[in-house]
């Protein structure tokens, strides 16, 4: 019986750095979203070239389809290792700190990118 308590304690923690990593997958996709829009208003805002913004949100959607998959990976990693620590509480704050604070950045380039577009048009 004491040997398969903490047999099953490992299961569950590692099934909990799993779920962990899934949740952090899906916060991602809105840092994915958010980061996403501030480049396309960003490229509104500084290019009159339809062209050029097509383009760019082209190329914006596939590195920040790499960077999110970089992260789920990268913090399904981190929780693997937190499991072992006894951290993963504290491993997954961080991440999803470090997300928290990606998207209040791309919010804040979205609004300003909004406003110099708006400014550009009325004159």
């Amino acid at each position: 019986m004491d040997s398969e308590a903490p047999t099953k304690d490992r299961i569950l923690r590692a099934l909990g750095a799993f779920g962990l990593t899934a949740v952090t997958g899906l916060l991602g996709l809105g840092c994915w979203v958010a980061a996403r829009e501030s480049l396309l208003w960003l490229m509104r805002a500084i290019s009159d070239n339809r062209y050029a913004v097509g383009a760019v949100d082209k190329f914006g959607f596939i590195v920040f389809a790499l960077v999110w998959l970089g992260l789920v990976y990268g913090s399904g990693h981190f929780y693997q290792k937190a499991v072992a620590s006894n951290r993963l509480g504290r491993t997954f704050a961080r991440v999803t700190a470090v997300q928290a604070v990606f998207v209040v950045v791309a919010l804040v380039v979205y609004t300003v990118s909004r406003w110099f577009f708006a400014a550009s048009l009325t004159g």
